[in-house]
């Protein structure tokens, strides 16, 4: 499973010595915040409220505004791929059922307008932390994927897929289009993308 991600600007090191379970009340906490009132209005009483905790312990965790920020992107990225972890272990190694299960979980997020900033889109997690995510998914994908593809060439299919979605979510949170075109949008990019790659599959198979 994946190692909490740490960057230059992130929570401190006091927070990560607090429990699992404290970690996430806050990191929800910020979020609720956040779609409640924007990025540039959120309360740090309202988060330390919300979580259960001192307004100076909220201080001890994050020295600024763009340590929550962040650590907001962070958290709504390591939320997905719990979901994604859990989904794969659960379906056999379906990866196409996993990343529909992807846009579901976007579309079920409680956004509202505008609300959230606009760096959700554009989050990325580190170098390391997207390599050993993907590398997870390698290694509990279908056997045949497995046996037909390199680490690396997959993961090179994996990133195409993301491109898609990520594409789906910024039309949904735009509104460029209703939930349902996106849908169908979505799921044909998928069937086109797995038609390529079982086809590949095949001829390497057959070598």
């Amino acid at each position: 499973h994946l190692e909490r991600m740490r960057g230059t600007e992130m929570p401190t090191e006091r927070f990560y010595r607090i429990s699992e379970q404290k970690r996430r009340k806050i990191g929800e906490a910020i979020i609720q915040e956040i779609q409640q009132r924007g990025y540039r209005s959120i309360q740090l009483g309202k988060i330390a409220s919300k979580a259960n905790i001192s307004r100076a312990s909220l201080y001890t965790y994050f020295e600024n505004k763009d340590d929550i920020l962040s650590f907001s992107i962070q958290h709504l990225q390591e939320t997905m791929w719990r979901d994604n972890e859990k989904v794969l272990a659960e379906n056999g190694g379906d990866l196409w059922d996993m990343l529909e299960k992807s846009l579901e979980h976007l579309f079920n997020l409680p956004i509202e307008e505008n609300k959230l900033p606009h760096g959700i889109l554009y989050a990325m997690p580190t170098v390391k932390e997207y390599r050993e995510y993907k590398s997870w998914i390698y290694q509990h994908v279908s056997r045949r994927y497995k046996n037909c593809f390199s680490e690396e060439e997959f993961g090179i299919f994996l990133e195409i897929c993301y491109d898609c979605l990520l594409i789906a979510f910024q039309e949904f949170l735009t509104g460029m289009r209703s939930k349902e075109q996106i849908e169908k949008t979505f799921h044909l990019k998928m069937v086109q993308i797995k038609s390529y790659i079982d086809r590949l599959a095949v001829n390497g198979e057959e070598d």
